[in-house]
């Protein structure tokens, strides 16, 4: 017989015993408690990261100071992403004798890929979610913008050589705080009509845009191909990249969350390192007697090896089925501080958890496991006979990494 066979049907002989049942129990727990938390933020992170979104009209935006090669629009097409085009540029809105600066805000179809552009008849009346954007020889106008030209809807507004009717009034455009000039209100026009305006000429200061959504994994793909191909001028930014505060409170978060599930944790670990000791020690006899028949130092190794293998892999599942179930828990008492439906949580703090269970099982079982080949044979005669000593350094090494490896996955901060 293999030794992995012969040591996992010792294992399911030995999971009838106390001490194997309490260190699959204290890895299950230890493995759900990191999980828990696990599957919780990545929910979280995916609800803010959508959120947070909303301020730049899209998942990932390319700005440049110049118009931007048609291939990147492609290429983000052909990578399953949607896709808009911007202009923005500051101009003076005429009125008759009346003018007033503002941000011209020239947007194509598509417009916002995140978020709801929301506007009205009249200034500050009741707003509905805008249907496309405006159409070629319209304007749709900031009421601040409406107010300092005493303007109307229905007005035709100067805006270089071109002239747009003001039909609609802006209440709200998801993007409105990151415009190329914050302070002056906006004029939403269609991206066609630029050139008629006659206003972007060599020097103007002018920001050309590029909207993209999707998922995570395409535009981290598009990144990778077009980040380094990027010219002067040309730069990605993302919500991580506009709005800092906001990943560093979900970071933060995070760090609270998994620094908590750690104290469940450490105290799993020792419950492994009690339980494994116990278990070692009882089958000490078992080895010697097995050694006495003939068997050697390598399979005795990887029949223990085979069990704390189907160990961890039974933990690990084990242990984020009830994560995934806490987590559930999680969201039904703190969902409402979150203020938004949670998506549905990813596979990979289910893989995180394995990984769990086997640094657990490594840092905290494996030394006495391996200090089982050791067993003398004469030890069938004289019970009183022990292996070799450990030394100390392995022993409370395999721990300190065990817990430092655990405890660096959550914080990753060698000051905290």
């Amino acid at each position: 017989m293999k030794a992995e066979g012969f040591g996992l049907r010792g294992l399911w002989r030995e999971l009838r015993s106390g001490d194997v049942a309490v260190l699959l129990a204290a890895l299950v727990v230890a493995v759900g408690a990191m999980t828990a938390v696990g599957f919780f933020t990545d929910r979280v992170g995916q609800a803010v990261e959508r959120r947070s979104s909303e301020v730049l009209a899209a998942d990932l935006v390319l700005r440049s100071t110049r118009p931007l090669p048609e291939e990147y629009g492609e290429r983000a097409r052909e990578l399953g992403l949607a896709t808009a085009n911007g202009i923005s540029f500051p101009s003076v809105v005429l009125l008759g004798e009346a003018s007033a600066l503002a941000d011209i805000e020239a947007v194509g179809e598509g417009y916002p890929l995140r978020g709801e552009l929301r506007v009205s008849d009249v200034p500050f009346g009741p707003a509905e979610a805008a249907d496309g954007v405006p159409p070629a020889g319209e304007a749709w106008a900031d009421p601040r913008l409406m107010a300092r030209l005493d303007a109307s809807v229905g007005d035709v507004l100067e805006v270089g050589a071109l002239r747009l009717e003001l039909t609609r009034v802006i209440d709200y455009r998801p993007d409105q705080g990151f415009s190329f000039v914050d302070l002056a209100p906006a004029l939403l026009i269609n991206v066609a009509d630029v050139p008629g305006t006659g206003l972007i000429q060599p020097g103007s200061r002018a920001s050309w845009r590029l909207l993209m959504a999707g998922e995570a994994a395409e535009l981290r793909a598009l990144r990778g191909t077009l980040g380094p191909r990027l010219g002067p001028g040309e730069r990605f930014r993302s919500v991580r990249d506009t709005r800092p505060e906001i990943s560093g409170a979900l970071e933060n978060a995070e760090s609270f969350l998994g620094l908590a599930a750690m104290i469940s944790t450490l105290l799993g670990a020792v419950a492994v390192a009690l339980t494994a000791h116990r278990y070692a020690r009882r089958q000490q006899d078992n080895v010697a007697l097995m050694k006495c028949l003939g068997v050697s130092q390598g399979f005795v190794m990887r029949s223990f090896l085979a069990q704390l293998v189907a160990l961890a892999l039974v933990a690990g599942v084990g242990g984020s089925a009830l994560g995934f179930a806490a987590q559930l828990g999680l969201t039904t008492i703190l969902g409402g501080f979150v203020g938004a439906s949670l998506p549905p949580a990813g596979l990979a703090p289910a893989g995180y958890g394995m990984l769990v269970a086997f640094v657990l099982l490594g840092g905290f079982a494996l030394v006495p496991f391996i200090h089982l080949r050791r067993v003398p044979p004469a030890r069938v005669l004289r019970h009183d006979l022990e292996p070799p000593p450990m030394a100390y350094l392995l022993i409370y090494g395999a721990a300190g990494a065990a817990v430092l490896a655990l405890i660096y996955s959550q914080v990753p901060d060698a000051r905290l």
